[in-house]
């Protein structure tokens, strides 16, 4: 299904940056993808489950945040 075109209202307000809902909900995103990862490198799971996550979780989380971030290192 094809998608409208984005229409952005930034703006500034009092010498700040007022985003958009879509760029505030994509930083809130973005955070809990940082978070998430961040939280399922330190939690003790079986092995079947944490092969999973290491195999397919944390890889995906990581493509996520490096492409929302690109001047993050990969």
């Amino acid at each position: 299904m094809a998608t409208g075109p984005v229409i952005c209202d930034r703006r500034i307000e009092s010498g700040k940056i007022v985003f958009c809902s879509l760029h505030e909900n994509a930083q809130r995103l973005l955070a809990a993808c940082s978070y998430a990862r961040e939280y399922l490198t330190t939690v003790k799971l079986s092995e079947e489950d944490g092969n999973l996550v290491r195999e397919v979780v944390l890889p995906y989380l990581d493509n996520v945040i490096g492409n929302a971030n690109p001047t993050r290192s990969r």
